[in-house]
């Protein structure tokens, strides 16, 4: 049995023909810290991919970003209405973890609509 709010191997998006599907042909939602791509999946299941670059900053708030997306991923897929390609780039690195927040929130409350 699946545990709903699960981070699975399949929810990664990992081919190059789908990232290309997702920028070529979804739509983009834009914040202050994070640009956002996604798509209408054909799958059974929502995928997500995460980029930030290494110019961004060290590897540890790397690491630290990648961790909260995918949380806020994780509790949130189960509420969406359709299955979503998803790719996440970080724009630049937010300290305010409030707006950080706000901006997550309000890109994944899109997608339940």
């Amino acid at each position: 049995m699946e545990k709903l709010f699960s981070f699975r191997k399949y929810n990664r998006l990992k081919r190059k023909v789908d990232f290309e599907n997702v920028f070529r042909n979804g739509k983009v939602y834009k914040t202050k810290t994070y640009k956002f791509y996604y798509i209408p999946s054909t799958l059974s299941q929502n995928r997500l991919a995460i980029m930030i670059s290494r110019k961004i900053c060290k590897s540890v708030l790397r690491n630290r970003e990648k961790r909260i997306i995918r949380e806020f991923f994780r509790k949130a897929k189960v509420e969406f209405a359709n299955n979503y390609d998803i790719v996440v780039q970080v724009i630049k690195l937010n300290e305010n973890k409030v707006e950080k927040i706000n901006e997550l929130n309000n890109f994944f409350n899109i997608l339940v609509r």
